[in-house]
């Protein structure tokens, strides 16, 4: 008995179509941290702009969001204290409310209504203790570690498919 056997030949790497399952799948995440970014500012007087960055390169697919909101950056880092405010004029005061709750908290992907209330206090200048650090940057990334390892599983399983190299 003679067995022929008929060699299989893969089909041409398509790697546009290899390339586009992954990045897909990075750009699912990546919408997924930035709206996590955007509910830590929700509630915010001030509107902060996040821009989603999606790359591929010698380290791999890197995923970051970015913002040039200067106070973003010190409530998510925080600041040291105890520094002093002054008015921005010679001789001004500065006036405010005597209650304060933040909207945010450490820890926390989210923000609150917080409160400002109380007495109007006009001062010729304050010791501020500094700003807690609420590490979103930290927390957010954290909790996407793992979505992004199971999304990118699944987008590479995709591409082979796209690609003709399907195990």
């Amino acid at each position: 008995m003679v067995v022929k056997v008929k060699p299989i030949k893969p089909g041409k790497f398509q790697d546009d179509k290899f390339w586009f399952e992954l990045m897909a799948g990075a750009d699912e995440v990546a919408d997924g941290i930035l709206a996590d970014y955007r509910k830590t500012t929700a509630t915010w007087n001030r509107r902060v702009e996040f821009v989603k960055h999606v790359e591929s390169g010698k380290e791999g697919i890197v995923i970051w969001i970015d913002t040039d909101d200067e106070i973003y950056a010190y409530v998510d880092k925080g600041t040291k204290g105890p520094y002093i405010i002054l008015p921005k004029k010679p001789g001004g005061v500065l006036v405010f409310q005597s209650q304060f709750i933040p909207k945010t908290k450490p820890g926390v992907i989210g923000s609150t209504s917080g409160f400002v209330g109380g007495d109007t206090v006009f001062s010729a200048g304050v010791i501020h203790p500094g700003i807690t650090p609420r590490r979103f940057t930290e927390v957010i990334a954290k909790k996407w570690e793992k979505p992004f390892r199971t999304t990118m599983e699944k987008a590479l399983a995709r591409a082979r498919k796209a690609s003709g190299y399907e195990a």
